[in-house]
């Protein structure tokens, strides 16, 4: 039983592979981790873009609150110019 523990399943380049079990053993250990590594650059591209996305959406809310003030402002003058 412990011997069939250490027998390497192959392993894959894969990332897409990491949570297949079929592919991994024990002695994958090693393979698994330079593989899961390959993560690493895709988080930081997220991270980038989350970023980006968050920037994005502050000037969205920005725009429409300025929007927002800009509509009401000329709704006050339209209402006191007609009033006058």
């Amino acid at each position: 039983m412990l011997t069939s523990l250490n027998v390497s399943l192959g392993g894959s380049n894969q990332k897409t592979d990491l949570g297949n079990p079929a592919k991994w053993g024990l002695a994958d250990v090693p393979h698994f981790g330079k593989v899961l590594l390959q993560y690493e650059r895709d988080l930081g591209l997220l991270e980038m873009n989350r970023e980006k996305e968050r920037q994005a959406l502050r000037e969205i809310k920005n725009s429409i609150l300025k929007g927002a003030y800009l509509l009401n402002s000329s709704e006050t003058s339209m209402l006191i110019t007609c009033n006058q």
